[in-house]
C-alpha cells in the first residue's frame, strides 16, 4: 500500500523519480504475490520511463533501468519465456547485455531444476554468437543438464558438440594471436 500511495503521489505531483521508483517497488510486490505477468509489465514500464527520463539514477542513486532489466530475469524465469526475454533485453540493453542476462536466465533455470529450459536457453545463446567466449561453458552446462535429465544419448551427442566448440574456440584464439588456426 505504501508504494501504491507513493506512486499515486509522485504521479499527481509529476515527480517522475518518485513514481517510477514506486512502480519498480510495485513490480516487486506483484512478483512476490506470484503475479509474474503484472510484475513484468511494471518492470517494462519502469524501463520505458527511464528511457524517456534518461537521468539514469533516482534520488537514492539507484539506476532503475539496470535494476529492472536485471530483475526481469527472475520474472521471465517464472514465465518460461526465454526468446521473449532475449528479444526484449536486446532491444532495451543491447546484444552484449542481453546475452549476459539471458545467460543468467539459464542459470536460474538450472537452479530451479528446469533443465529442459536451461538447455533451450543455452543452445539459443550458442547459436546467436558461437564466437563468444561463453559457448564452451554453456555447452558443458548443456551436458550436465542432460545428465540431470537422465538422457544418456543426448549426453553423448552434446559431449561431441562440446569437443567441436572447444576446437572452434582454440582456432579462434590461434587466429587472434596471428597463428594459423588449423
Amino acid at each position: 500500500k505504501a508504494y501504491q500511495k507513493a506512486y499515486d503521489k509522485g504521479l499527481e505531483d509529476k515527480r517522475l523519480s518518485v513514481y517510477n521508483y514506486a512502480r519498480y517497488k510495485l513490480a516487486w510486490c506483484d512478483y512476490n504475490a506470484q503475479e509474474f505477468d503484472k510484475a513484468l509489465t511494471k518492470f517494462k514500464a519502469v524501463v520505458t520511463e527511464e528511457n524517456k527520463n534518461n537521468s539514469g539514477k533516482t534520488p537514492t542513486g539507484v539506476n532503475l533501468k539496470r535494476e529492472a532489466l536485471n530483475d526481469m530475469v527472475l520474472t521471465y524465469s517464472h514465465l518460461d519465456a526465454t526468446k521473449d526475454a532475449y528479444d526484449y533485453l536486446k532491444k532495451e540493453a543491447g546484444q552484449e547485455e542481453a546475452y549476459r542476462l539471458t545467460g543468467k536466465l539459464a542459470a536460474v533455470y538450472r537452479n530451479e531444476g528446469k533443465h529442459a529450459l536451461e538447455v533451450d536457453t543455452l543452445s539459443m545463446l550458442i547459436n546467436i554468437d558461437p564466437d563468444n567466449t561463453q559457448p564452451p561453458d554453456y555447452q558443458s552446462a548443456i551436458v550436465l543438464a542432460y545428465s540431470n535429465l537422465g538422457d544418456r544419448p543426448a549426453v553423448r551427442k552434446e559431449v561431441t558438440r562440446l569437443v567441436e566448440l572447444d576446437r572452434h574456440q582454440i582456432r579462434m584464439v590461434l587466429l587472434d594471436i596471428g597463428l594459423p588456426g588449423k
